[in-house]
């Protein structure tokens, strides 16, 4: 809630999420670390006081708004940023994150039946966490706007208040033996975790909580980039802890551990030859392999968790081992890796991890080893070039591949060193054997995820991809490298409309969200002047790097690149100073969500000219986004027309033309008249009944169209 508040302040860059993200990790763990040492210093009865106290404060720190004390946003704002978290939210955050393991602390003492283990307690606060995760997109967010969602919260607050006060007068009216005899009375059973237990602890908590972040990052950049699919991971992790920690698991300990084995290899199998293999067949199988590790993981928790004395404890090094998760892969893994490889280094530790179960005989291992030889053989063909055949076996024969391996990995149960060389091995040299055979000339990583430039199978053209999508491609000969490809062609609908423009020539500016390769300078005239706003540093250089594109390079136009996301920089531009703003931004699954609110669309307007045109690029294979553009234009009284190029001829694709869809939104013009009349454009009416998004709201998923699962 609080992040999407100030999404309009700092931008929707990956900056703004990880900055929140090192704000609520850094707080929940200084949040464990005050229940523990606050109970170990003065005692549960006493600081039940004491919290009640703390509780009640926080509720001068509602409702939840956003508190900037007339800082300047503009240095350093990610230090700006999360002075606003400390500011805004940080006290009743940090009060809610002491919540969890101080009730459960609380209950130990309260002489109720199971006093002694609270631990399922635990299983009921994640079970709270992953309601709330779900409700968010499905039920809050379409339903509230902010504003609301910040006063519900605040009566949320209080109850939650109420309830707290409740649970310490009940802890201080419990018949229990007093801390200092029940400390004592457990100390003489019980085993002090030293410092072994509290490393495994960590362990066990940062090896999944960088397996669920490298999943997630994995499967919307290497896979597809779905809107909302993060919610499915997060779940899953969530959902681990609630059946670990529960009274009764349904699924048990040894079920997890047999089944390990079987799930280890198919992810990296999936990792080096998933393209071929349907989204039906990738997705399962990755989430599965999630949900298989967390629970193992997770499983040793509960299993090792130690005596209700030291509780706090144990969560404060759980705390400490998800926040080094988290900053791995957050912070270290974009600056050391130019690939998803954390993704893997986490199954290999998860691996690591793993307790002795089964250990294979001689016999067993000879046996084993036949296979292994067997596999290679099975695998020769894809290894030879024909990665066909892995799409055709699809999940059967990945399942069949990796349940030989799990032989292997019985074998290999008491021998980390030799498990961990193996997936190293396995990894760089497919990785690097990948690479190859898409003929990937160049990769890079930023905090806005992978990119990578590679020629396609014919050699023909250069492409760029950021993630999953294309964002521009260029041929290499001839009459081919002085075009523009993809979205761009000239008989597409940003063509149609350039060449409309040239009937009568004049000098234009001309703003562009979202570089890609620079194909649209390719429209640019001696005179012209062109202002691309973008967000990724590393784009630019692409772009500009000769061997691969050169439309910068060719332009006749004045061509300047800025730096930064666009609804702050386009906001810095002189007002009505262009005739022209082509908003690229959304051509995949993740929208920036506050270029498209009312609030984004009048300060774009006020940048354009009177007689000037706002054009959006909405092709996506999961977004509808006609709607929002078709209730801004209506709101503002402004006409919109469309173009719905998305019936590309075979040739066509093999002159790496791809579908696009475009609106175009301005005062009835002559422009907008000549592409209806000749062209086929057709006006853009705005959805009975739908609500434009603004700052305060916004529903994504009243725009999810049903995805084609190829």
């Amino acid at each position: 809630m609080f992040s999407k508040m100030v999404l309009p302040l700092f931008g929707g860059t990956p900056g703004v999420w990880n900055t929140c993200m090192f704000f609520y990790q850094t707080a929940l763990l200084t949040g464990y670390a005050l229940t523990h040492f606050s109970i170990q210093k003065l005692g549960v009865k006493r600081q039940a006081v004491l919290q009640v106290v703390l509780v009640a404060t926080g509720v001068l720190c509602l409702p939840v708004a956003i508190s900037l004390q007339g800082m300047q946003l503009a240095d350093q704002p990610n230090v700006g940023l999360l002075i606003i978290l400390i500011l805004s939210i940080g006290w009743p955050f940090l009060i809610i994150s002491m919540t969890a393991p101080m009730l459960q602390r609380w209950f130990s003492h309260s002489g109720h039946g199971d006093a002694h283990d609270p631990y399922f307690l635990y299983s009921a606060s994640n079970a709270g966490s992953l309601i709330a995760l779900l409700c968010y997109p499905i039920l809050i967010e379409p339903l509230l706007p902010l504003s609301m969602q910040s006063q519900v919260w605040s009566v949320g607050y209080g109850l939650l208040t109420l309830m707290i006060l409740c649970c310490a007068v009940m802890v201080w009216r419990s018949p229990g033996a007093s801390d200092a005899a029940c400390d004592e009375a457990q100390t003489e059973a019980e085993h002090r975790p030293d410092f072994i237990d509290r490393m495994y602890w960590f362990l066990l908590a940062m090896v999944p909580s960088s397996l669920l972040l490298g999943t997630t990052t994995y499967l919307t950049t290497d896979v597809a980039a779905i809107p909302l699919l993060w919610i499915t991971p997060l779940a899953i992790y969530m959902a681990t802890f609630v059946i670990v920690f529960s009274r009764r698991p349904w699924l048990s300990r040894e079920t997890m551990l047999r089944i390990q084995p079987f799930i280890l290899i198919p992810p990296i199998m999936l990792i080096l030859w998933g393209k071929k293999v349907p989204i039906l067949v990738n997705f399962p199988i990755h989430l599965t392999a999630l949900f298989v590790h967390a629970m193992v993981c997770h499983g040793q928790l509960a299993r090792k968790r130690p005596s209700a004395r030291y509780l706090t404890e144990f969560y404060l090094w759980i705390a400490a081992g998800g926040m080094a998760g988290g900053l791995f892969n957050a912070l270290i893994a974009p600056y050391v890796f130019n690939t998803t490889l954390e993704y893997p280094l986490a199954i290999m530790a998860v691996a690591l991890l793993r307790p002795g179960f089964m250990s294979g005989t001689p016999r067993t291992r000879r046996y084993v080893y036949g296979l292994i030889l067997g596999l290679f053989i099975l695998l020769s063909g894809p290894l030879a070039g024909d990665r066909e055949v892995i799409y055709y076996f699809g999940m059967i024969g990945i399942l069949i591949a990796s349940s030989v391996f799990a032989g292997y990995f019985y074998a290999l149960l008491n021998r980390p060193v030799v498990l961990g060389i193996l997936f190293s091995v396995a990894v760089f040299i497919g990785l690097q054997f990948n690479d190859s055979q898409q003929k990937v000339l160049h990769r890079d990583r930023s905090f806005f995820g992978p990119l990578h430039v590679r020629y396609d199978p014919t050699d023909q053209y250069a492409l760029f991809y950021h993630g999953t999508t294309l964002h521009g491609a260029q041929g290499r000969y001839g009459l081919e490298r002085n075009r523009p490809l993809t979205y761009f062609t000239v008989s597409g609908p940003l063509g149609q409309l350039f060449l409309t423009l040239y009937a009568h020539p004049a000098p234009r500016n001309i703003a562009i969200t979202g570089l890609g390769v620079g194909s649209i300078a390719w429209y640019g005239k001696s005179g012209d002047r062109i202002d691309y706003y973008e967000i990724d540093p590393l784009v630019e250089q692409a772009a500009r790097d000769e061997r691969f594109f050169s439309f910068l390079k060719d332009c006749p136009a004045k061509v300047k690149i800025i730096i930064g996301d666009a609804r702050l920089t386009l906001a810095k531009a002189p007002q009505h100073s262009y005739d022209l703003i082509i908003m690229d931004a959304f051509s995949s699954g993740s929208i920036p969500v506050h270029l498209l609110t009312r609030e984004a669309f009048d300060m774009a307007l006020g940048k354009m000219k009177p007689d000037g045109l706002l054009i959006y690029q909405i092709t996506n294979r999961f977004i509808d986004l006609e709607p929002v553009l078709g209730a801004l234009a209506a709101e503002n009284g402004l006409t919109a027309i469309i173009q719905r190029d998305v019936k590309i001829t075979e040739a066509e694709k093999k002159a790496m033309k791809t579908p696009s869809v475009w609106v175009i939104i301005g005062q009835p013009c002559r422009t907008m008249e000549i592409l209806q009349a000749a062209h086929g454009w057709q006006t853009l009416e705005a959805t009975p009944g739908f609500t434009s998004w603004t700052d305060d709201y916004s529903n994504l998923l009243s725009v999810i169209r049903r995805p084609r699962w190829d």
